[in-house]
């Protein structure tokens, strides 16, 4: 006996993990071997429930020290992880995103991508300035570019 203390796991979702980087993270961690993980990541009924129309979870899972107790279900680990993501929005980006037309899969297509050009680069963020010019007129995202300038906080 423990005296009554739930054990808990920390579980750190870095941003840019991958869906293969979190479901190694979730089986080192035993709460659901990575073949399953990636199975209800792109579970059709899962992806319903949390009003996702992309393919997958992937780019909604937020980066974070999570504190999962023994015995979690992935299902709601995930759905944790997703809840954290939303509610990182702020006003000013909701706002961003219903002005431009953009859906929430589009935003985080569009930052996945700026994010994978930046990460090799290492030059973060005089890199996205240099790139905004083009991405404003090639993407139509003039509300785009600084809702995602403010949810990635790139340095």
């Amino acid at each position: 006996m423990r005296k009554g203390r739930i054990i808990e796991y920390e579980l750190t979702i870095v941003e840019g993990d991958s869906l293969l980087e979190i479901g190694q993270k979730l089986q080192e961690k035993k709460f659901i071997s990575a073949d399953a993980f990636n199975s209800l990541a792109r579970d059709r009924s899962l992806l319903s429930s949390l009003n996702i129309s992309s393919p997958s979870i992937e780019g909604y899972l937020f980066p974070e020290t999570y504190k999962m107790p023994k015995g979690a279900r992935p299902a709601d680990i995930i759905k944790l992880m997703v809840g954290r993501l939303r509610a990182s929005y702020t006003d000013e980006m909701k706002a961003a995103m219903l002005q431009s037309g953009w859906s929430e899969n589009d935003v985080l297509t569009l930052a996945s991508i700026i994010e994978k050009r930046l990460r090799p680069t290492g030059r973060g963020l005089s890199y996205l300035r240099s790139i905004a010019t083009g991405l404003k007129s090639a993407c139509r995202c003039k509300r785009i570019l600084p809702l995602f300038m403010a949810s990635r906080a790139v340095k």
